[in-house]
């Protein structure tokens, strides 16, 4: 399939695997193939930084983004529109998954989010950033979320 600028998300993805120097891979709303970036970030270990905002990313394929930062111990700040209870989930199972900075801004979260959320950031010892804005988490969600930043000393929110 190929993006907007013309470049196969089969080739991105190649590249990703045998990649050792690049550490940030802005991909914001140019992939078609998000299955495949998804099994490249299982095994690349320099990227720490992803931006997989404005891609279109469905829940089937945002739990094979959650699968791929289960395995994967190198990225730290993850940018993603869609997907929060599939990433929150890795974060909770995953005594790997190093990411430090979530931006799920404007992200569709609701309530049932929010409380997977707040469970994955009272679990994970690594989350320091999270941006929630622009999500319909209501009173009670928001609630959970503010107890578990209070419990999690690192976290800071956006």
């Amino acid at each position: 399939h190929k993006n907007r600028a013309g470049i196969r998300a089969d080739e991105i993805a190649v590249a990703l695997e045998k990649n050792s120097n690049v550490t940030t891979l802005n991909l914001r709303g140019t992939l078609k193939n998000k299955v495949r970036i998804a099994v490249a970030m299982e095994t690349n270990s320099t990227v720490t930084t992803f931006n997989l905002r404005g891609n279109g990313i469905d829940s089937h394929g945002a739990e094979q983004i959650a699968v791929a930062l289960e395995k994967n111990s190198a990225v730290t700040i993850l940018d993603l529109a869609h997907g929060a209870e599939q990433i929150a989930v890795a974060l909770e199972r995953s005594g790997t998954c190093t990411v430090s900075g979530l931006n799920l801004y404007n992200n569709s979260t609701g309530a049932q989010g929010a409380e997977r959320i707040a469970v994955a950031v009272e679990k994970s010892r690594t989350v320091t950033q999270l941006d929630l804005g622009s999500n319909a988490t209501g009173t009670p969600g928001t609630e959970r979320i503010a107890g578990a930043l209070s419990r999690h000393s690192n976290c800071g929110t956006a």
